[in-house]
């Protein structure tokens, strides 16, 4: 807040409407792209005849709304979660990795179940979202190293 003679003011934004609007575009589609592999996994599991899928009755626009959610949470809370899931079990290093590939898959479990038809189906689209994210790492990854060596030139 800025003191101004007739009183305190809210500071003001340095961008226009028009880059409000490209901003919040931007992160809606980011958030969009980034659910994705969690979208894969709740379709595949609506297909597979006795699961289920979501729970009867829930309009689409929830379902998107739901699903964005769980991602923005994974998103700030999977490291955290990893990191210490990896500290709890010690030894082998592949034994810390699945721990912490279980610890996402429960975590986005809990988040699913309340949308789900069952828990197992809950399980099954985590499970089919976690392995999808794993399988884009190594991509990501990729693109991220090439995007620094260009930024180096």
């Amino acid at each position: 807040m800025t003191m101004q003679p007739d009183g305190p003011h809210p500071p003001t934004s340095s961008l226009g409407l028009g880059a409000k609007a490209i901003l919040l575009g931007w992160f809606v589609s980011a958030l969009l792209v980034s659910s994705a592999p969690l979208v894969v996994g709740v379709a595949t599991v609506a297909l597979v005849p006795g699961l289920g899928g979501l729970r009867a009755g829930v309009p689409p626009l929830l379902v998107a709304g739901w699903l964005m959610m769980a991602v923005a949470l994974m998103v700030v809370l999977s490291a955290p979660l990893e990191r210490v899931t990896r500290r709890l079990v010690r030894g082998h290093q592949r034994g810390g990795t699945l721990a912490a590939e279980a610890a996402s898959i429960g975590f986005l479990w809990l988040l699913m179940v309340p949308m789900a038809a069952s828990g197992l189906s809950a399980l099954l689209a985590s499970s089919i979202s976690v392995v999808l994210y794993k399988c884009f790492e190594p991509l990501l990854a990729r693109w991220e190293a090439k995007d620094r060596d260009v930024d180096e030139d």
